[in-house]
């Protein structure tokens, strides 16, 4: 009966340790799905601008520089190995969506399994009052 418990307890701190990294990983998930939607709506707003309006770019938290806008269909974008090319609004914006369908998938699945763990984790501990 003494090695039952003690399996079950070895398992039930696994599980608990796992639960926590995966919910840390689904708010992860969550925070890239925000930072995502929220570019989006950034680059409608600035397709949507009128030329010539003057912005304040943030440069650092709290940290702006005033510049007026030149462009509104077309955005820098940085492909990786700091290798940035111009793309237009709509690509961009397509892109972003391709993301976020990736990330919103992966949500889901790491949340499955933040579901998963919880009944297991809630069943060991069940199984574990019996012996107390």
């Amino acid at each position: 009966m003494d090695e039952e418990i003690k399996r079950k307890l070895v398992q039930y701190q696994h599980i608990s340790e796992q639960l926590q990294q995966f919910s840390g990983f689904y708010n992860e998930l969550t925070g890239k799905v925000a930072e995502i939607t929220s570019i989006l709506q950034a680059l409608e707003d600035i397709k949507n601008t009128e030329l010539k309006k003057k912005l304040l770019v943030p440069v650092a938290p709290g940290i702006f520089l005033q510049t007026e806008l030149k462009h509104n269909s077309e955005v820098v974008v940085n492909v990786g190995s700091n290798v940035c090319v111009k793309k237009t609004i709509d690509d961009t914006k397509a892109l972003l969506h391709r993301r976020l369908s990736e990330v919103e998938q992966h949500q889901a699945e790491v949340g499955n399994a933040v579901q998963q763990l919880n009944e297991m984790e809630a069943q060991l501990s069940q199984d574990l009052e019996k012996y107390v």
